[in-house]
């Protein structure tokens, strides 16, 4: 097939439909005006490096116009040999030239593809009537960043961490013991330690947080670090797409620029689902900064996406006298972030049902373990060089025979 895209700033637009058609089209035409210049360049390499991952290969040709000029997009149009396996891509475009552009494909027996983002659906249109159809190839993570025109440096990964939940769910059963066993290490009060909360102290011991004198293994405020994976063993057990944990972007420079946000981000965890990004961001205790952190989300927020959301977690300390829960997340705080996407789930505890609750309105998703497996199996298939030790690869092997 023939996909004719027409490209412009917002690429949420039509990326996930050349994406859908990835491995079905022959040759990509690129029209765009002038000042989208940018943006054709992005995606004719967004293209290229995509079809090198799925070893596909595909004729790429770009046609630039004055999308005000009559004259030349009457000209445009004769440089365009449409035939009934032709397709318009043109979602989100100006509409004069959506408009010019449709009827044309349409008259020449072509069909043209809207992309409806918010239900993650197209309806291809012929002379004779339209479909809707749901979109099926979906964008993975890495995909999505690199459609974008972006690059992931780094991420953890995932898969040792599941062997730990238990020792995560007991440290997270009671927030305020847990903040109490952080004050004993930090002050090394270790008769206390080990006379109230040995079996806590155990489970920092399995998680390499401190060693057997329960001296500390890892930076001085670990429970931020505990909180991220926490949560995301409970993020996992949702039917999403992909989840990434710990992961660095480096975003485009340019769009940097304009997004009011840095060229290299970390994200504590990233989640797609239905070619639809958001992260969730975590934090523990006092020392976070509400408003920062929010207007963080904001900025975030806006590049990837009008449909992008998130979701912050902040678990403080009952027992501190600087804030209360309900001041740390003022009243205006909150209304930012509900009017910008962003869910709040701050509690001097943590009530997993709430959270699910939370995490099923916000991303819309339904507790499923579909991911969760996919990801033994994906990491099974890559036994040799994937993990530290016999342990780690026996476990999965274990956990891989486990319905």
């Amino acid at each position: 097939m023939d996909l004719i895209t027409i490209v412009h700033p917002n690429k949420d637009d039509y990326i996930p439909v050349i994406f859908e058609f990835k491995d079905k089209v022959n040759r990509h035409i690129l029209v765009y005006d002038k000042a989208d210049s940018k943006y054709a360049n992005e995606l004719k390499k967004a293209i290229r490096d995509i079809e090198k991952i799925y070893n596909l290969n595909s004729q790429i040709d770009t046609i630039q116009i004055d999308e005000d000029s009559k004259i030349d997009l009457l000209k445009t149009i004769k440089n365009l040999k449409v035939s009934n396996n032709t397709y318009l891509n043109g979602s989100g475009a100006d509409i004069a030239l959506f408009v010019f552009l449709s009827s044309y494909v349409l008259q020449n027996s072509g069909k043209v593809l809207a992309y409806d983002i918010a239900d993650n659906s197209y309806n291809i249109i012929t002379k004779n009537g339209f479909e809707n159809i749901k979109i099926k190839n979906l964008m993975n993570i890495d995909d999505y960043v690199i459609m974008h025109n972006d690059y992931i440096e780094s991420s953890v990964d995932i898969l040792p961490l599941l062997k730990y939940k238990d020792r995560l769910e007991l440290l997270f059963s009671d927030v305020s013991k847990l903040y109490k066993v952080y004050r004993l290490i930090k002050f090394r009060d270790i008769l206390e330690l080990e006379f109230n909360y040995k079996e806590l102290a155990q489970a920092l011991i399995d998680l390499n947080i401190i060693d057997s004198n329960y001296n500390l293994k890892v930076a001085n405020n670990f429970l931020g670090y505990l909180l991220e994976k926490y949560i995301l063993l409970n993020v996992i057990d949702f039917d999403f797409d992909d989840v990434k944990y710990n992961t660095i972007i480096i975003f485009d420079q340019e769009q940097v620029t304009k997004g009011d946000i840095e060229v290299k981000n970390e994200f504590d965890i990233l989640v797609i689902k239905d070619n639809k990004m958001g992260f969730i961001e975590c934090k523990m205790g006092v020392n976070s900064d509400a408003v920062n952190t929010v207007y963080k989300s904001d900025s975030i927020m806006e590049y990837f996406g009008e449909y992008a959301k998130s979701i912050i977690v902040n678990l403080q300390n009952k027992n501190s006298t600087r804030f209360n829960k309900e001041l740390q997340y003022k009243e205006g705080i909150k209304f930012r972030a509900k009017t910008k996407n962003i869910s709040i789930y701050n509690d001097y505890n943590f009530d997993k049902k709430e959270f699910e609750k939370l995490l099923i309105k916000t991303f819309n998703v339904k507790k499923d373990n579909k991911f969760a497996k996919q990801l033994k199996k994906r990491a099974l298939q890559k036994l040799n060089n994937k993990f530290n030790t016999l342990g780690d690869y026996l476990w999965v092997v274990l956990q891989s025979l486990l319905p």
